[in-house]
């Protein structure tokens, strides 16, 4: 629609200025009917319709239920730091000693970024991460949905599968036997294209892992309620195909899990959150996001961040798994919103964030999932269709530029005179 109206915008604009060259170089009155522009009219409807739809759903806080407490744990380690062991066992103390004192925050659920363990020990084949995961998520009494690894080894004569997944951990029962592996790999970072293998081997060393074929809907028991989590990882939140699958199976909540540490400190981890809350209001479905130090935090079905709280240490400053960390205290306001404990604040939507506001930052906090009673039992129409608009775009502009050619190749043709020295001697 934005692209629409721009195109229609540009199309008034020039007619406008056709028309007033037409009149000054005529210098006779012009019909007013000749400056109209059906399509920028059109456009104008479609602006007043977003309008009218976004003024009908506005969100109200006698809507708004807290569905449930999720904790967020950020490591802050370069994936590249993970295949050394010595920085492997580092990663493992710090994401435990970020994870334990999310009980103390009434967390009741916890979330871990992409490769939250080393990838070198994945969670489906390396028994002791398992273990150990299972444990943690027993100490903390709370389950814990992370993004890791999975090594299946060969069978039956088969070739070893080596997977990039999401998958959680219950604290009552283990680790869920079912696991989503992500289906839209990293060329060149991921696999290796089929047509460049013998070239790339010889250069550098990439992964060679093995694409998911479908969406998997995790039934996690949150607060003593089956809640269905669908995951999808990294970039795969750029694709709303991806999204609408996992919304298909089922899915009451979507939750990424990124590495954004590839970005370094600049603006990227930014620019991928957005397809978060783009994903949010396409299927009206609340997105759970850890990352491993980029933007960690909760969009609602309205695509806003709600408010995140970042754990302190006794001195005030962020707890970055070192030492103790402070109380947590829950203040709210008369409405039920939450207030920053500092100040007495109303506290904005916002991502977890560690000193001077920085989103790249090693913390753990935790988030509020609210869920919106005019949106529940509804399935939007994008996920009901999918990419409808755009197939019919699609359409519509082969049509055009087919009919643009038939009237600049095809028509003076078929118009030309028979006897050209006929047409010379009428044009004299």
């Amino acid at each position: 629609m934005l692209i629409f109206f721009n195109l229609a915008l540009a199309s008034y604009i020039f007619r406008m200025f056709a028309w007033h060259r037409a009149r000054i170089r005529s210098g006779a009155p012009l019909s007013k009917f000749a400056r109209i522009t059906p399509e920028f009219y059109l456009a104008a409807i479609f602006v007043m319709a977003s309008l009218y739809m976004y003024i009908l759903n506005m969100p109200s806080v006698k809507n708004a239920r807290v569905e449930f407490r999720v904790g967020m744990v950020q490591t802050d380690f370069a994936g590249i730091l993970n295949w050394d062991a010595a920085s492997g066992m580092k990663n493992l103390e710090t994401l435990r000693a970020l994870t334990l004192p999310l009980k103390n925050a009434r967390v009741d659920a916890v979330l871990w970024s992409e490769s939250s363990t080393p990838p070198m020990w994945p969670i489906i084949g390396t028994p002791q991460i398992k273990s150990w995961a299972e444990e943690l998520s027993a100490e903390v009494s709370a389950p814990i949905i992370m993004g890791n690894g999975a090594y299946i080894p060969p069978k039956d004569g088969s070739p070893a599968k080596k997977h990039n997944i999401a998958a959680f951990v219950s604290e009552t029962s283990g680790l869920s036997g079912e696991f989503y592996a992500k289906r839209h790999l990293v060329p060149f970072g991921e696999y290796i294209p089929s047509w460049c293998e013998g070239l790339v081997k010889t250069i550098v060393p990439i992964g060679s892992l093995t694409r998911g074929d479908s969406a998997v809907c995790f039934d996690v028991k949150i607060k003593n309620k089956i809640r269905k989590i669908s995951p999808v990882i990294c970039y795969e939140d750029v694709f709303p195909n991806l999204v609408r699958d996992a919304v298909l199976t089922g899915a009451e909540y979507i939750f990424v899990c990124t590495n954004d540490s590839w970005y370094g400190r600049e603006g990227g981890a930014w620019q991928h959150a957005a397809h978060s809350a783009l994903q949010a209001v396409s299927f009206r479905r609340p997105v759970l996001r850890a990352s491993v130090n980029g933007l960690s935090g909760v969009f609602d079905q309205y695509g806003r961040m709600t408010p995140s709280f970042t754990l302190k240490n006794k001195d005030g400053g962020i707890f970055d798994g070192t030492g103790e960390a402070a109380a947590v205290l829950d203040v709210f306001d008369g409405f039920m919103q939450p207030l920053d404990s500092e100040t007495g604040k109303r506290k904005l939507g916002s991502p977890l964030c560690g000193e001077n506001g920085s989103i790249y930052a090693r913390c753990s906090g935790y988030a509020d999932v609210v869920s919106y009673l005019n949106f529940e039992g509804k399935t939007t129409f994008y996920a009901k269709h999918g990419d409808v608009f755009a197939r019919a775009c699609y359409y519509v502009s082969i049509a055009a530029l087919l009919l643009v050619f038939a009237r600049k190749f095809i028509s003076p043709r078929i118009s030309k005179p028979e006897n050209s020295r006929a047409a010379c001697v009428v044009k004299e």
